[in-house]
């Protein structure tokens, strides 16, 4: 990628939208996320508008995901005993959100309809921005759901190592949640219902006891087997430094490329950087330094 897109030195002579380094390191991470997902652009493509090359693609990258996902089907603890919740009252302004979520989700895949002695309530989260998240209120479940030896890192330690990098540049990537297929016979205890159609995940749900301890154990396996350059993962989100905006870029794409071939599914937006300030587990940084999110005051 970098003998075919040098960065600030010739991006000062491109006509259009080709006027900042930002935008140029912006575009080329896209489309090296474009060429590991599709590997068939060509150099005629390359020297499009950045905008015009995500357009044509637009649209594609759920289905070539989706055909791509390979991660193996998990087998998850069992709960001990039956837990039947029923649904309780909800958000008034979730309803007509959470039910086009779950018409998509269910065209996805993500889930199905199911017949079940379990259920759990669904209890939607609104976004920051604005949006509605499905997620379930999994707690009498996860009561009667045997342990598991595996935990996922200490964010402190985590936002501690990190400090100690004293980075300049930065790129995270965000897999997406429902890349793990849950194994079917372990599918009706996380089943939910929403207006008297009862529906289950075929994907591990976010909210259920062991989500992100599994989650976490598959990327981290993948990333070592295929010796990912020096990072630091915390479940689905992981990150990347160096001095340079180009270095950050290569390792980057280095991950994208080993989690893609895993089967692990990567939404474009997800991908951010390279950036000399970035946000990861909920704090912003910079030069190495944690910075207070001032959206947050």
């Amino acid at each position: 990628m970098k003998e075919r897109h040098p960065f600030k030195e010739d991006v000062i002579y491109r006509p259009g939208k080709w006027t900042t380094m930002e935008r140029s390191i912006q575009y080329l991470r896209e489309l090296a996320v474009l060429q590991v997902i599709y590997g068939d652009l060509d150099d005629k493509q390359l020297s499009k508008d950045p905008y015009e090359v995500m357009r044509k693609w637009d649209g594609k990258t759920t289905s070539n995901l989706e055909a791509r996902l390979r991660v193996k089907e998990q087998q998850v603890p069992i709960a001990t005993t039956t837990v039947h919740w029923r649904q309780y009252r909800t958000n008034r302004d979730s309803l007509i959100p959470i039910h086009k979520l779950i018409r998509r989700l269910e065209s996805q895949g993500v889930i199905s309809k199911t017949h079940s002695p379990f259920n759990s309530p669904i209890w939607p989260v609104q976004k920051s921005n604005g949006e509605w998240r499905l997620t379930v209120d999994y707690r009498g479940l996860n009561e009667v759901t045997p342990p598991v030896s595996a935990a996922v890192p200490d964010m402190l330690e985590l936002q501690y190592e990190l400090e100690s990098k004293a980075a300049k540049w930065y790129a995270t990537i965000d897999i997406a949640f429902f890349s793990i297929p849950v194994a079917a016979e372990c599918r009706p205890q996380v089943a939910f219902t929403w207006r008297v159609v009862q529906y289950t995940w075929n994907r591990l749900p976010q909210g259920w006891k062991h989500s992100p301890t599994i989650c976490h154990g598959l990327i981290q396996t993948a990333l070592e087997q295929g010796e990912a350059p020096e990072h630091l993962q915390y479940i689905d989100d992981i990150i990347v430094w160096g001095n340079t905006a180009e270095e950050v870029f290569e390792k980057g794409k280095k991950i994208v490329q080993i989690l893609l071939k895993a089967g692990f599914a990567i939404k474009q937006r997800k991908v951010k950087g390279p950036a000399q300030e970035i946000q990861f587990l909920g704090i912003k940084w910079q030069d190495g330094c944690r910075q207070i999110p001032m959206e947050g005051l």
